[in-house]
């Protein structure tokens, strides 16, 4: 470097800087688009998560407020039901209505209830053995819905329509 004058010195000098700036400049910005693209993507993939569990809780609570729905419709209908049930048998003592007619119109109330309501898939009305009108006993044996000495009105969808 002795031959050459100062001022080719100092222009290799500063293109030597030059060019280390630039390889500095350069692995700067590698590594804050590698840094940057982590970020986003951890971010994105946060997000991503969040907004799938927002999403599951959103139709879970709309799930929730369906089955909610369709069972307070089920107790509406079932304490209807009963309220009928009740009346049926507190008239039938009053007027003095024969046993068998009062099962078969309780039996009819029941059958009527599936058959009107799609939502109710069947449909039994129990009492405890003589509780009805203390006739059990005449059912015994005679008709399949009435064994085991209770008065038991049952009515399943399908056998409904047909």
């Amino acid at each position: 470097m002795r031959t050459l004058s100062v001022q080719w010195k100092i222009t290799v000098l500063a293109g030597l800087c030059l060019l280390f700036t630039s390889i500095a400049l350069i692995g700067f910005s590698l590594y804050n688009a590698v840094n940057s693209q982590q970020s986003i993507q951890a971010m994105s993939s946060q997000s991503v998560s969040e907004k799938s569990q927002a999403l599951l809780e959103a139709q879970a609570e709309i799930n929730a407020r369906e089955v909610k729905a369709y069972f307070d419709e089920a107790v509406y209908r079932a304490e209807m039901l009963i309220a009928n049930a009740k009346f049926q048998k507190f008239n039938a003592e009053e007027n003095f209505l024969p046993s068998e007619d009062l099962r078969v119109a309780l039996d009819e109330m029941v059958r009527q209830a599936v058959i009107q309501f799609p939502s109710i898939q069947g449909a039994y009305l129990v009492f405890k053995p003589n509780q009805l009108d203390g006739e059990d006993s005449n059912y015994e044996g005679a008709i399949r819905r009435f064994k085991r000495n209770r008065a038991v009105c049952n009515v399943l969808a399908n056998s409904c329509n047909g």
